[in-house]
This record gives C-alpha cells, sequence and structure tokens, in this order.
C-alpha cells in the first residue's frame, strides 16, 4: 500500500531546484531591491513607512514582487512534477533495470499507475490555474494581500501562465518523441530551463536579456552532457537497453560536445560581464570569472572521476568546493549588483 512518502517521491522534490532559475532574471535585473526608491529615499522626497506599502512603486522591498516569484516557482514545480510523473510511466518497464532508477515509486510498484494519472492531472489543473489567476498584472495594483480578490487582467496578458503551459508542453514532448532523437534530448533540456528563467522575467515585468537565455542554455547544455558521459560510464554494455539513443552517443563524442558547450558558456559569462550595460563603471563583475572557470574545471573533474554527482547535479551542492564556490560566486554578484542599496542600508544602521 502507498503512502506519503512514495507520493512525495514520485515529485522527485530533489530535482525541484532548477525551478529557482525564475529568480535570476529579477535579480540581475536589479528588481528585487527598487532603485527608484531609493533615489526618493536619498532626497528625503519620500515619507512613512519604508518596507510595507501598497504597490511595489512605493516602496523598497517588492514584497509584491518576492510573492509573485514565489507562487511562480511553486507552479513550475507543480508542471515539472507532472512532467517526471509521465515520465516514469512512459519508462516504467526500463527503469525497472536501471541500477538507480528502479527504486522510484511506480517502477519498484510502491504506487499504481492509476494513482500516478490522477495526481498527474491534479497537479497540472492547480499549476497551470495559479499562474494565470496569481499574475502580477493583477498583484502589481492591489494591496499585498490583495490576491484573494478575483483577479483583473484586463490591462495585461499573464504571460506567465503561458511560460508555464510551455514549460510543461516542452517537457511533455521530450517524454514522448525528443528523448529518443540523439543530442535532440539534450537541446530540448536544456531549452526547457530557459523557459523557467524566462517566466521570472515576465513575473517581475522586465526585458528578457538574449545574455540570460545563452548563458543559462549553455550552462544547462553542459550540465546535461555531462550527465550523459556519466550514464554511459555506469551503464556501459546495458546503455542501449535504457536508452535507444545512447547508440549515438559515444563516450569520444559526448566529451567534445562537453568541451565544446563548457567552452562556449566561459566565453559568453566573460563577455556578459564586461559588456557595457554590466560594466558598473568598473567592471567589478568581471572579477566572479574565476569562480565560473573553477566550476566548469570542478564539474568536469567529477565527470572524469566517475562519482554519483553528475549522474544526479542536486548533489553538487554536497561537493564541499562546488558549494563554497556557488556562494562566493553568489555573494560577489549580489553585492556588485546591489551596492549602492547596501551602502544605504548600512548608513542607516551605522
Amino acid at each position: 500500500m502507498s503512502n506519503l512518502k512514495d507520493y512525495i517521491k514520485l515529485l522527485r522534490p530533489q530535482q525541484q531546484y532548477k525551478n529557482a532559475l525564475i529568480f535570476l532574471g529579477p535579480i540581475f535585473g536589479l528588481n528585487f531591491l527598487n532603485l527608484d526608491v531609493l533615489w526618493k529615499l536619498l532626497n528625503f522626497q519620500l515619507f512613512g513607512p519604508l518596507i510595507f506599502r501598497v504597490t511595489p512603486y512605493e516602496s523598497l522591498f517588492n514584497i509584491n514582487l518576492y510573492i509573485t516569484l514565489i507562487i511562480g516557482f511553486f507552479c513550475l514545480c507543480g508542471v515539472s512534477a507532472a512532467n517526471y510523473i509521465i515520465n516514469d510511466i512512459i519508462d516504467m518497464e526500463k527503469d525497472k533495470i536501471h541500477e538507480d532508477k528502479k527504486e522510484r515509486p511506480l517502477p519498484s510498484g510502491a504506487v499504481s499507475v492509476r494513482s500516478a494519472k490522477i495526481l498527474c492531472v491534479i497537479l497540472l489543473i492547480g499549476s497551470i490555474g495559479s499562474a494565470f489567476y496569481f499574475n502580477p498584472y493583477f498583484l502589481f495594483d492591489h494591496p499585498v494581500f490583495g490576491y484573494l480578490i478575483f483577479p483583473d487582467i484586463i490591462f495585461g496578458f499573464p504571460w506567465s501562465g503561458v511560460m508555464v503551459i510551455l514549460v510543461f508542453l516542452t517537457g511533455l514532448l521530450y517524454n514522448l518523441k525528443l528523448k529518443k532523437i540523439a543530442f535532440a534530448d539534450v537541446i530540448t533540456i536544456s531549452v526547457n530551463y530557459v523557459w523557467r528563467a524566462i517566466t521570472g522575467c515576465f513575473l517581475a515585468l522586465i526585458n528578457i536579456s538574449a545574455w540570460l537565455i545563452i548563458i543559462i542554455f549553455l550552462a544547462a547544455l553542459f550540465i546535461s552532457l555531462c550527465k550523459r558521459k556519466a550514464d554511459l560510464d555506469l551503464l556501459q554494455e546495458d546503455a542501449q537497453k535504457h536508452k535507444a539513443i545512447y547508440e549515438y552517443y559515444s563516450p569520444t563524442l559526448i566529451e567534445n560536445y562537453i568541451v565544446i558547450s563548457g567552452t562556449s558558456f566561459l566565453l559568453v559569462y566573460l563577455l556578459y560581464t564586461i559588456q557595457k550595460e554590466t560594466y558598473f563603471g568598473v567592471g567589478w563583475l568581471s572579477i566572479t570569472l574565476p569562480f565560473a572557470f573553477f566550476f566548469i574545471m570542478r564539474y568536469m573533474y567529477l565527470v572524469y572521476s566517475k562519482t554519483a554527482i553528475p549522474r544526479k547535479f542536486q548533489k553538487v551542492f554536497f561537493d564541499r568546493q562546488t558549494l563554497y564556490n556557488f556562494i562566493c560566486w553568489g555573494s560577489i554578484v549580489f553585492v556588485v549588483l546591489y551596492y549602492s542599496q547596501i551602502c544605504f542600508f548600512l548608513s542607516l544602521i551605522f
């Protein structure tokens, strides 16, 4: 008999980290703290409560934006989980011979196919419905908890809801067809990472940067190719039994693709840090380059040392060196992007 733990495992919560990409656009778009309000504060033009105001354009901390992004994150988690269920149903027989996947709820028989289908439908209806209902055109014109009232979307179309559907459809297309086509499989996975980031831009009502799209695509492609290499190393002669497309993925070919995608990622990231729009006068963002290079080098080492991390990217956060690298990179990026706001906060305290 199935228990709650089996159903939670079916949703693969350990893989929902990828939906955090929804926050990337607003962070790099300088939307997490309100620059306009900061300018007013510095010029003593704004009075009243500093944090909790009715609209985000009167608030230094975009409370409504945070709520919108968190709701969007859970909507993406819902459609992602639905796609995982569909994938498990389709691959159930093949997963029974996989060293790791045979312990999943469906291949192991812990959850019935009928129950999985019902859960999938509930997730899709709830996630897609919420994505259209909780949209920024409504939230940004009402009080923080105004989303309890039926939304008015006359003045704007909720494109974030469309993106949530696109994330699901891309994943569905992958499960039904594209995962059986060599090279198209890893490209489709990478594109779905991009959709998640673009969803955050729509929710924050900011322009979509080509740099955001390219960098996320290349990083996801690099990680996906590394996973293919790790699977080949693990399965060896059984690789084609698990996935027929592994016939086309020879170790040498994948290694070349990994080098190409990793090099492209580093080159594009370098160009991004020195472009005029992100130069910030003295090019401070470029000091994060060593962390980008370290990530690529360290991850390739983990691949060739045949650890379990490349097969399950979420485990990368348990690699101490990679974790410290992420923390240092994220801290420096946040300080560079929000330097003026941080200095202002410090001046209020001290």
